[in-house]
């Protein structure tokens, strides 16, 4: 018999039902059929579940599980992820688990790039959360000194950079950081910059940083609502998202390789779906903060030259590497296409356009991440999850896999593309990921009885858990995709991983 049960339905994100029993949600840059009614300024709450049975505490009290929600930094809230699977899944395992709201999108992450608005006021409402759980979580049964920082896709991003901010990284113990790394153009960019000119233009405040400022502050979040559906709420870029966080001078004084050598090392648990972009290209899901997919009518005519042309166009364009463009381009269409000009039948190159921007925008930020951090001496255990239920898709799907968020129905009983039925095999793995998690949170390390984690080494720097029903630990994931990025990003100026350049640190769009 499972250990688990079937995890009680969520209440669907677009009921103010669900809403009404927590508090009001962070204004998002788009209402994607959600009341505004929801959604309020004062929104800077935390919710705390804690174990019923006092008897079961340790002596130094519960350790506290912090789940920092995703959403692109422009959506997302608390009420979303409900109480009943946390409580199932987690509480009642003997831990204390909190969820947290932050500041998004204009509110949160619009920035000016100098000291009148740096951006980053997310981060800071995160960061003031873990320090007041640092300083009364004890009055609450838990034990301060173990307090995990958890999220997945951005709050993936966010706990990564929690983990290494000289103002937060003193407030938590470990970070679980799935589906999201500092490292990915999404997760950090001064594009936020033009995006917040752009959006001062048709509010009409004047561009100029301290105005521009003054004039936010007395701004209505229906004008930004508005003015965002005018410019539109995502991008078709490396970046999908119109407001992210960025290296600002404050909350991250330094770049991230310094700040990582700089950390005190904690535990990592660092992960990714083996195919997280089809959530994004194929599913076409979360349409306010992607414009990379592939609309389902247009999948028979996908071919090698949409894909080429798309690495043209975004992935390497002339106006980024100028007379180098076209060596570029063809390195990279030549990796994930081959030599061969035979052609393939549309679900072949609609694959290898998910296998790519997986890379870009999740495989390879969080495998550079891991490698930083396994070098200053960071615990850090890594995992891919390619598990998946074939209940999921249609069966004429060009491509199933493990996608984005694909830990959802497990954890929190949220689905994010359809509803199945749990069979066994789910029922496995909900309980490793489960156990997996309650076990780093209690020890710093996700071994199991039945399962044993080894962090990396320098004589094995990418051992992976393999997730799914039957776990397996594999020597290395992705290394040829990982050496081929490396080798690129080491040749030419221009990082797209990060989409920055080298020498510069600035954007394609501000050269």
């Amino acid at each position: 018999m499972p250990d688990f049960q079937k995890p009680e339905p969520v209440i669907p994100w677009s009921s103010p039902l669900l809403a009404q029993k927590f508090s009001l949600a962070c204004w998002p840059h788009h209402l994607s059929g959600l009341p505004i009614s929801i959604f309020s300024d004062d929104c800077l709450y935390l919710n705390i579940f804690r174990p019923h049975d006092n008897a079961t505490r340790p002596s130094t009290g519960w350790p506290v599980l912090v789940w920092v929600h995703g959403g692109g930094y422009v959506v997302g809230a608390s009420f979303m992820y409900g109480y009943q699977n946390i409580s199932l899944n987690f509480a009642s395992q003997g831990l204390i688990v909190v969820t947290i709201q932050y500041r998004l999108a204009f509110s949160g992450f619009s920035s000016t790039g100098d000291s009148e608005m740096p951006g980053n006021l997310g981060y800071w409402d995160q960061t003031e959360a873990f320090k007041f759980l640092k300083q009364n979580i004890a009055n609450f049964g838990g034990d301060p000194e173990k307090i995990v920082a958890f999220g997945l896709s951005a709050g993936g991003g966010s706990t990564a950079a929690l983990s290494i901010s000289p103002h937060s990284r003193n407030y938590i113990s470990s970070s679980i950081e799935m589906s999201g790394a500092v490292y990915a153009n999404w997760a950090a960019s001064d594009t936020v910059v033009s995006v917040t000119k752009q959006v001062a233009r048709e509010i009409g405040c004047p561009e100029t940083s301290a105005e521009l400022k003054k004039c936010y502050k007395q701004t209505k979040p229906e004008k930004f609502l508005e003015a965002i559906e005018k410019i539109g709420p995502a991008r078709r870029d490396i970046n999908l998202v119109k407001y992210n966080p960025r290296v600002d001078g404050d909350f991250f004084p330094k770049d991230f390789p310094e700040l990582i050598k700089e950390s005190p090392p904690k535990p990592a648990l660092i992960g990714f779906t083996d195919q997280e972009s089809g959530y994004f290209t194929i599913m076409g899901l979360s349409k306010t903060l992607n414009e990379i997919y592939i609309p389902k009518e247009q999948f028979k005519f996908y071919k090698r030259e949409n894909f080429t042309e798309f690495v043209k166009t975004v992935i390497a364009p002339e106006s980024v590497f100028k007379g180098k463009a076209k060596t570029v381009q063809e390195k990279i269409v030549k990796f994930y296409l081959g030599n061969e000009m035979k052609e393939h039948k549309s679900d072949y190159y609609l694959l290898k356009y998910s296998d790519m921007l997986s890379d870009i925008l999740f495989n390879i930020p969080a495998l550079w991440e891991a490698r930083e951090k396994a070098a200053a001496k960071w615990p850090v255990y890594l995992y891919m999850n390619d598990y998946f239920s074939k209940d999921m898709f249609e069966s004429d799907l060009p491509v199933k896999s493990s996608f984005h968020a694909n830990e959802y129905p497990y954890m929190f009983g949220i689905f994010p593309i359809t509803n199945f039925e749990f069979n066994n095999d789910d029922y496995k793995t909900q309980k490793i990921i489960i156990d997996s998690i309650v076990a780093f949170c209690k020890n710093s390390n996700p071994s199991t009885p039945n399962l044993q984690w080894p962090s990396l080494t320098a004589k094995k720097p990418f051992q992976t858990i393999l997730l799914n029903s039957n776990p397996k630990l594999i020597p290395s994931v992705f290394s040829e995709r990982l050496q081929f990025w490396d080798d690129l990003t080491e040749n030419y100026d221009f990082n797209i991983i990060r989409g920055i350049y080298k020498k510069s640190g600035k954007p394609k769009d501000e050269l």
